[in-house]
């Protein structure tokens, strides 16, 4: 495509070139041509017209008889020596000014008669009557003109008859306001049309000449302007086909063919520079991509082990809310035991081995929620540790995903300087249509460079724009991300708090435990004495169901905390599971950019530079 619009461009330029040398040279010749041709037959025709007036006013001032026809036509009546004088001298001064007559009218009443001719002889009345003598004038449009004028009037076009082709003049000889006669002269112009017409001749010659003079100058200079056109031409197609190394020489000389090889010269640097910089950045992007998807498949990892602990801590948690529910329910039973026992505190004395019995359950069930506490607080502090686990996850994700808004930002930052060279570039495409719109004709190859700079800025100014429609995309992708963090991370603190008070719940419930423990060994050793100290044992049966009580009380306060703590982790298996689509999310769009990523490599890498 390229080479045909070369020589497109070739020939149109050499044609309108040789079209623009042979336009001047033709212009050239035809207005040298034409006014030299007017020039001349404006000289010739007032060169006969001045020598007709000059002679018939020549012959008004120096021959006096001339202003008389009556006089000659009686001289030539008389045949006299003055008439025939008269004659050779018109005759002579025909000759010596190349008019072909000179001759005098008279007017005899409505006829006009010749009176003399400078072309008659001596014998011109041989033969002849008198009244035969002078010969009858047909009266001429010209003639008449001056009769009206009253003053010498030449013809303004000339005349054609068996003789010749004539211009004549005509002076009326007026005498008391009557005109008698005219005094007329015959120029014959029929060689001066003849050289009219050689002048013609010679005028095409010359405009022939000219052509081909401009035709010569045209493919001189022609060439001389296209060589240099051709090697950008040459330069731009290997820049086309993706060749940076191309050597632009700048043309010879100066003007505007030197303005645009250099320009070119600095364009393909220019391109060559952002090149190199898009493939480093594109390099270091793929990098960054590759870190981002590795973080991420790390991160997902983690999210995957925090779900699946939490939901772990959910069933434990559901578990001890089980087992203190049973536990209130055994605290329930004994204190209705106690009730029965200070109801009826005689009996008791009456069946020692029955309370025993009874207070030896009570300690079994003691010890079982002993056992139970102390394995709660196992599984606390292991949902105490996951949980800070999980929240130094989540800071590590919040800080990675912090990192790459950064290097978005960077990125965003270069597609901006690639756009404002794209527009910079734009600019200078432009200005060269306006320098080559005002070269004319000359600069119409210049402006077709121009446009081929220009949709390449535009082109690269499209891509930038994509690219820059992508990282805004990423980075609105990486912001919601962030605030999913940042949220995930207030969940993993409130659950860490709540966490906390749950285990010193528990360990204030553990103690009281342990506190009714201690109290059931006391009420076995009282039951054994009994029957000595039943005030004592009444007194410590009131005791003791008042701290029934308070583990009622408690355990209930556990049952809820534990409730509400299998609800949060609830919450958090629900966060962890949107945390892991995320990073799913994440990791999807870090592989469609590494795949555009590569994609941009692999055009880059289309260009040769010298060097890379």
């Amino acid at each position: 495509m390229l080479k045909g619009g070369r020589g497109t461009l070739k020939k149109s330029l050499r044609a309108r070139f040789f079209g623009l040398f042979a336009g001047l040279g033709l212009i050239i010749a035809l207005s040298v041509g034409l006014v030299m041709y007017t020039r001349y037959i404006t000289y010739i025709r007032a060169s006969y017209r001045e020598t007709l007036s000059n002679v018939v006013g020549f012959i008004v001032r120096a021959y006096p008889l001339m202003s008389e026809p009556r006089n000659i036509m009686q001289e030539g009546l008389a045949q006299s020596e003055a008439y025939y004088a008269l004659t050779s001298d018109m005759k002579t001064l025909a000759d010596t000014f190349n008019l072909a007559y000179i001759y005098a009218i008279i007017k005899d009443g409505a006829e006009y008669k010749f009176v003399l001719d400078s072309e008659a002889t001596a014998d011109i009345f041989e033969g002849l009557a008198p009244e035969d003598y002078f010969l009858v004038y047909e009266p001429t449009a010209d003639m008449l003109e001056a009769a009206k004028s009253g003053s010498l009037y030449i013809s303004k076009k000339p005349f054609t008859d068996e003789y010749g082709v004539f211009v004549s003049a005509y002076m009326p000889l007026i005498k008391n306001g009557e005109i008698e006669g005219f005094i007329g002269a015959d120029y014959e112009i029929s060689k001066i049309q003849e050289f009219e017409r050689h002048a013609v001749g010679s005028l095409l010659i010359a405009m022939v000449s000219a052509l081909a003079l401009a035709g010569l100058i045209a493919f001189f200079a022609s060439s001389s302007f296209i060589r240099p056109i051709k090697a950008a031409i040459r330069a731009l197609e290997v820049i086309a086909n993706g060749d940076l190394t191309a050597d632009i020489r700048p043309a010879a000389g100066g003007g505007e063919l030197a303005d645009m090889t250099r320009l070119l010269r600095v364009t393909q640097e220019g391109l060559k520079a952002l090149v190199v910089s898009i493939r480093d950045k594109a390099r270091t992007l793929s990098h960054v991509g590759s870190s981002l998807a590795e973080i991420m498949g790390q991160e997902a990892a983690s999210a995957r082990r925090i779900k699946a602990n939490t939901e772990d801590a959910q069933k434990k948690a559901r578990t001890q809310t089980a087992s203190v529910t049973d536990t209130n329910g055994a605290m329930t039973r004994i204190m209705g035991n106690i009730g029965s026992l200070n109801a009826n505190i005689e009996a008791q004395a009456r069946s020692v081995s029955q309370s025993s019995s009874a207070v030896g359950k009570m300690a079994a069930n003691i010890a079982a929620v002993t056992k139970s506490l102390k394995e709660n607080e196992g599984n606390i502090k292991n949902l105490t540790a996951a949980s800070e686990r999980g929240n130094a996850a989540l800071q590590e994700v919040s800080r990675s995903i912090k990192q790459v808004v950064e290097e978005s930002d960077r990125l965003m930052g270069i597609n901006r300087m690639i756009q404002n060279i794209a527009g910079k570039t734009n600019l200078l495409a432009m200005n060269a249509a306006i320098e080559a719109a005002h070269a004319g004709a000359a600069g119409k190859g210049f402006a077709v460079v121009a446009d081929e700079i220009r949709k390449l800025a535009e082109s690269s100014g499209g891509q930038a724009k994509m690219v820059s429609a992508l990282l805004k995309s990423i980075q609105a992708s990486l912001n919601g991300i962030e605030e999913s963090t940042a949220l995930a991370l207030d969940n993993f603190q409130k659950i860490d708090k709540e966490v906390k008070t749950v285990s010193d719940q528990e360990t204030e419930i553990r103690g009281a435990v342990e506190e009714q423990d201690s109290g059931s060994r006391a009420i076995l050793e009282i039951i054994a004495n009994s029957n000595t100290i039943t005030e004592n044992v009444r007194q410590d049966s009131a005791e003791m169901l008042s701290q029934s009580r308070f583990v009622i009380d408690e355990g209930e306060n556990l049952e809820k905390l534990t409730q509400s703590l299998s609800g949060e982790m609830g919450e958090i298996a629900a966060a962890m599971g949107a945390i892991s689509d995320a990073i799913h999310r994440i990791k999807e769009i870090s592989r469609e950019n590494s795949k555009s990523i590569d994609d941009l490599i692999q055009e880059i890498s289309k260009f040769k530079i010298a060097g890379a």
